[in-house]
């Protein structure tokens, strides 16, 4: 889905294009920081630590991996 104008685009991209590749970066982090605070605001709030790791894992990366080797991740932890 691409809800933003090609005039808003172009601009955005202008803007990008000035920032140095230390605020690329920061901005990158913070963009994961809040994603990742979406899903732990979606998940039970009883549940451990470590069930709260598997959850974000299979939220973030669940679909990047076959069944087998989610299995053998969600045992690592």
């Amino acid at each position: 889905m691409n809800d933003t104008t090609p005039e808003i685009e172009s601009k955005l991209a202008e803007l990008y294009k000035r920032k140095s590749g230390e605020e690329k970066l920061l901005i990158c982090l913070k963009m994961f920081e809040t994603a990742r605070e979406i899903v732990i605001s979606s998940l039970p709030k009883n549940i451990s630590e470590r069930e709260l790791q598997k959850k974000i894992f299979l939220r973030f990366y669940g679909n990047d991996f076959s069944e087998n080797e989610k299995v053998n991740i969600l045992n690592s932890f």
